[in-house]
């Protein structure tokens, strides 16, 4: 048994340094091949987010292969309409397809044949929302202000990865009370508490290592989010995959399931980072 769980966190460790390898040179390369290995990102987690789908109760269809290609393709034009304008690739009036293309999905239903038009439009919407458009913003996080910043994107990784790491490692050692039992049994106060920390600390180690990407007040800030919202990203990752009896999103990632497991904490903390930098005029 211990061998068996020292070989999963070995494989869970090389898998996880390999996607960290091809991000963070992708995001130090330049905005265009950041904004591509977010879009395969995007593309990746739109078809897991289909193989989801099929398994829930109430979607009583199967989803063809055409409607997993059609949300893939309508989220990689979202996604590209927001990292483009973020990146200032396209006019900020160009935002503006995103209405179109929304009622656009209403409308299919009118052609579908399907019984339940509510529950897959409501699908829809939702793979938007949550894949789409926080990938988006990634964007416009690197590019704040106008300037193209790499190391605030790595400074975000780096508070997410060190709240995910050290609330594994601390829950181990010392976790007793659940955090929501209900979701996830196996995460603990404790462990939640050791990340947030960690995480905070990192901020402050990140205000002195990148000051130009943003002050260390505002690095204090989004590692707060990040301890909080990353979490309970990873909480409703977990009850959307509870909900259908499935232990993972994919098998992309071997050691980490999918993309959509992997990329939890980012796509529930991306909003409340941007509207936190918006709001406070970093």
């Amino acid at each position: 048994m211990s061998i068996s769980m020292d070989k999963k966190l070995r494989t869970r460790i090389a898998s996880g340094l390999t996607m960290a390898a091809v991000l963070i040179a992708c995001l130090y390369i330049s905005i265009y091949t950041f904004i591509c290995i977010i879009l395969l990102l995007t593309l990746l987690g739109a078809w897991e987010y289909q193989n989801l789908i099929q398994k829930y109760p109430y979607n009583q269809h199967h989803t063809p292969t055409e409607e997993k290609w059609l949300l893939m393709l309508v989220s990689s034009i979202v996604y590209l309409l927001i990292a483009g304008t973020a990146a200032q690739l396209l006019e900020l009036k160009q935002l503006a397809w995103i209405l179109p293309i929304i009622f656009c999905l209403f409308l299919k239903e009118l052609f579908a044949g399907a019984e339940n038009p509510f529950v897959r439009v409501g699908f829809n919407l939702i793979a938007l929302a949550y894949i789409a458009l926080p990938f988006g913003l990634m964007i416009a996080v690197a590019n704040y202000n106008n300037t193209f910043n790499p190391n605030r994107i790595f400074g975000i990784f780096a508070l997410l990865w060190a709240n995910d790491v050290m609330a594994y490692f601390t829950g181990k050692a010392f976790g007793k009370t659940p955090l929501f039992k209900r979701v996830s049994p196996n995460k603990t106060w404790e462990g939640s508490m050791g990340g947030g920390l960690s995480t905070l600390l990192i901020a402050i180690i990140l205000g002195q290592l990148f000051p130009q990407a943003f002050s260390t007040t505002v690095w204090l800030g989004i590692g707060l989010i990040v301890a909080v919202f990353g979490s309970l990203g990873d909480l409703v990752e977990s009850l959307f995959k509870r909900s259908i009896g499935v232990k993972d999103s994919g098998n992309i990632m071997p050691g980490h399931g999918g993309i959509l497991d992997r990329f939890d904490a980012v796509i529930f903390a991306m909003p409340f980072i941007y509207a936190f930098l918006i709001l406070v005029k970093a």
